[in-house]
Formats: C-alpha cells, sequence, structure tokens
C-alpha cells in the first residue's frame, strides 16, 4: 500500500496531497489540468523532490517524515520522467543492460531484456546511442529500462506522449500484461483518464484552485503569509478524489478539475465485428442484452483485459449519448441523477444506463426542458463508443 500526506510551497502555489491507495497492487492514473503539481507529486515519492512536511509510506516501509529521508536509490522506485533522461555515453544495449546490473539479474537471464525489446521495437536501436533516437523511441528506450530495473512501485509521467498509434497500443498492451504478471502497483500520470483506462483501476483527480476560485478559509492560506498583501495571488493544489476510475470518470466534477472533456470509461464484453464498416458489436457487462457499437483505429480487435471474458473497456463521450423521444421504442430507458452547467451554457447530466452510470451532453434547452417536465428518467440512444486504446 502506497500511502502519502505532503506539502510543499511553492512562490504563488500550494501543494497538498493526501491520498492512501488501495491495498491490492493496483494501476492508479493520476489526472489533472496541466501545472497542477502531476509531476513534482511523482518527483517527491521517488526522492527526487522533497517535500517541506509531510509523509511517505509504500508496503510498511517509511520513506519520508521529519526525520528521516530515504534516499531515491534505496527506495526501489522505477520511474519514468516525462524526458527519456538516458545515459548518453551508452548505446540503448548498455543503458538496458545497465538497469539489470543495478538489480544484479544473471547475465543468462534474457527472458524478460528479449521480451522487453521485442514489445517495444528496440532490436534496430540497440546499437544507437541517445543522439541517435527520436523522441519516441527514447521513450520506448527510457519505459523499458525501468521495467527491467525491477522495480517494487512504478510511478510513470506520461511515458507515452511521444509515441504514434502503433507503437502506443503495443507498449500498453504488453505493459498491462506486465503489471498483471509481476502483480506491481504503478501510479500513471496522464492528462486524460481515458488515455490509460485498458491499465488503471483506481483514479486519483488533482484539483488546481485558482487565486480568483478561492474561498476565504483560513485552513488554505499558506502559513505566515499576510492576507492583504499575498491572498489574492495564491493557488492551491488538492487531490480532490480518489476512487475505482468507473466512478471518477462519471463524476461531474472530474472534467472540471481535469480540463478533460466529460467521458465515461466502462467496461463491456466484445460480442462481434461488423463486416461493413469495421465496427465492432459490444455490450455492458452488467447487462449484455443492452449492446452498441465501438470504434477501433482501423477496424483493429479491441485490447482484451480478459481474454477468456471477452472484456475490455468502451470510451463513451458524453457528446455521443442522444437524447431520443419519450416515445421511441428503440430508445434506452435512463434515470437521471444530476446536472453541471458548463461556461458556455451547455450542460453535463449524470445517468444511469443498464446499471452503468454515464454521462450526456446536453444543449441550454434541452436542459431546461427536461428540469420542467420534473421526470427523472429519459430515453437516450448510444451513437458510437471509442477504444480504451486510442
Amino acid at each position: 500500500m502506497l500511502t502519502f500526506d505532503l506539502t510543499r510551497n511553492l512562490p504563488q502555489h500550494r501543494l497538498r496531497f493526501c491520498a492512501r491507495l488501495p491495498n491490492e497492487p493496483t494501476t492508479s492514473v493520476l489526472c489533472g489540468a496541466n501545472g497542477s503539481g502531476k509531476s513534482l507529486l511523482l518527483s517527491m515519492l521517488a526522492g527526487v523532490e522533497q517535500p517541506d512536511r509531510g509523509e511517505i509510506a509504500f508496503d510498511g516501509r517509511l520513506f519520508f517524515d521529519a526525520r528521516r529521508n530515504l534516499p531515491p536509490e534505496r527506495r526501489r522506485i522505477g520511474y519514468a520522467f516525462q524526458e527519456a533522461r538516458l545515459f548518453s555515453h551508452m548505446s540503448v544495449a548498455k543503458n538496458l543492460d545497465y538497469a539489470r546490473r543495478m538489480r544484479k539479474a544473471s547475465p543468462r537471464d534474457n527472458k524478460e531484456r528479449d521480451a522487453v525489446i521485442d514489445a517495444f521495437a528496440l532490436a534496430p536501436l540497440l546499437a544507437r546511442s541517445p543522439s541517435r533516437l527520436s523522441g519516441g523511441e527514447q521513450q520506448r528506450v527510457a519505459l523499458a529500462r525501468t521495467l527491467l530495473s525491477d522495480p517494487l512501485l512504478l510511478l510513470l509521467d506520461e511515458p507515452l506522449s511521444s509515441l504514434d498509434r502503433r507503437h502506443r497500443r503495443k507498449v500498453l498492451e504488453f505493459l498491462h500484461a506486465w503489471l498483471r504478471e509481476k502483480n506491481l502497483p504503478c501510479l500513471y500520470v496522464s492528462h486524460e483518464i481515458e488515455e490509460v483506462a485498458c491499465l488503471a483501476t483506481h483514479a486519483l483527480v488533482v484539483a488546481l484552485v485558482t487565486a480568483t476560485e478561492r474561498d476565504d478559509d483560513d485552513e488554505n492560506r499558506l502559513d505566515g503569509i499576510d492576507r492583504l498583501d499575498r491572498i489574492d495571488s495564491l493557488a492551491r493544489s488538492e487531490i480532490a478524489s480518489s476512487s475505482p476510475i468507473e466512478i471518477a470518470t462519471t463524476a461531474l466534477e472530474t472534467s472540471r478539475q481535469t480540463g478533460a472533456s466529460p467521458t465515461a470509461v466502462v467496461p463491456v464484453v466484445v460480442q462481434e465485428q461488423r463486416a461493413l464498416d469495421g465496427l465492432w458489436r459490444v455490450a455492458f457487462v452488467d447487462n449484455p442484452d443492452i449492446s452498441f457499437h465501438l470504434s477501433t483505429h482501423k477496424g483493429a480487435p479491441p485490447t482484451l483485459l480478459d481474454a477468456h471474458a471477452g472484456t475490455t473497456h468502451a470510451r463513451i463521450r458524453a457528446e455521443d449519448i442522444l437524447l431520443t423521444e419519450h416515445d421511441d421504442r428503440h430508445g434506452l430507458v435512463v434515470e437521471l441523477l444530476a446536472f453541471a452547467e458548463a461556461h458556455d451554457g451547455s450542460h453535463t447530466a449524470q445517468i444511469i444506463c443498464a446499471n452503468q452510470r454515464l454521462l450526456m451532453h446536453l444543449s441550454p434547452t434541452q436542459a431546461q426542458s427536461l428540469r420542467q417536465a420534473r421526470t427523472k428518467n429519459c430515453r437516450v440512444r448510444i451513437r458510437k463508443a471509442q477504444g480504451g486504446i486510442l
């Protein structure tokens, strides 16, 4: 279990991150707006940056508190930064072998090394120096080196941001299998939760509150700051929610806090592919009688999280759920739970469809009509969902 309660004071910004991740090894996605401190949090957990105060503990070991600050090399954390940070004087092969030497792996035990090289398409790059690699190639090498270091905890800071669609899909598929096989806990930074829907089971949402959005509670002020001179210029970041990913993605506050478009990530079972247009027919896991279409890149098969059961994740955007007439016999009956208004006057509704929480986009007229009708039910159609891996 990873637990932390950290404070870091910056000139115009206070970061206060407090969370307790699930007991079982799990992959948690850390999402939030630009500048909210996600990368800094990972650096503090890894020991690269030091908090002003707080505590970090993992699996019964205390990494940091007021009297103790365990150095990074003794934490056994695998950390893949946004930038590759490869050893420039070493070839790709030697960068990978350095990670294996650090964990004292046997030179004859090349099975894992070969598997990573194959999955990340690194064979043609082994003799090159980092200076002769593209940004995407450097990211693949850096992530491969991190995995081969045999960490007890994995911290990934947007490690696939420079990868093209083909490499991203293959790397994510391999990473999903690797984390399961190793029973390895992972904290993955992403701007959009749905980007790592195939990996994550848990979500930490970081809220960035600017000075104009702040309230006047003394609790939110920096210690020792003159209220009149500085309070209006301060901002804060905090973990607003820690929950299973299916709950986080269907919360009305998540899109506002992260800046991402409202999108639900739901587990589905794959039924069949339509030969005409390459779309896949999928159904809700808890209600297989209700099906809809899933779009994947060039009609490629969805990545199965459970091959035996044929399950995967689908991303259902709020704008892909269409409000229909109340007498539409083919429409799905859903229950309205709550509304949230956006800056442009549009609304997002939280709904329940087939025992699954989703989000739905509404125009101001539609939202007003539903409120005036004072009804908790309406009918919708799901236009098309997206595959869990882009």
